[in-house]
């Protein structure tokens, strides 16, 4: 099978992955969803957000930059940088190293699967989480 066919497993993996640790600090901090009525415009926006952001970096960004020869983890890298600077005017440069993981994470999915389905179906997922793991 080819690696873009699998993008369905990958992308559920990655979910799974950038769930796990807001998962757990949830299990041990109070909190809780925010109001039901709010859900719905909250959801298209936080999907709209998520897949235009993997178009442009792990599809557009992507394409430009992986044509150079020989560095291919050099474009997962660049993306990840971009990610995480794209979310410091919303999470503070402290959040930095956990938005630079989440870039390399999303990376390596676009590198697993060769396409930007699956990192915009986990980076979605994730977002959507965040609902319940306020």
């Amino acid at each position: 099978m080819r690696p873009g066919r699998r993008w369905p497993l990958w992308g559920a993996v990655g979910a799974a992955l950038l769930c796990l640790v807001p998962f757990v600090v949830h299990l041990h901090t109070p909190g809780a969803a925010l109001a039901t009525s709010q859900l719905p415009v909250w959801a298209a926006v936080v999907t709209a957000v998520a897949v235009a952001e993997e178009l442009l970096l792990r599809g557009a960004l992507w394409d430009a930059l992986d044509t150079w020869p020989g560095q291919p983890w050099l474009t997962v890298a660049t993306t990840s940088i971009v990610f995480a600077l794209i979310h410091w005017p919303f999470y503070g440069a402290a959040a930095l190293p956990l938005d630079l993981a989440v870039g390399l994470l999303l990376g390596a999915l676009r590198r697993l699967t060769d396409g930007w389905a699956a990192p915009a179906f986990a980076h979605t997922v994730a977002d959507l989480a965040g609902w319940w793991l306020r």
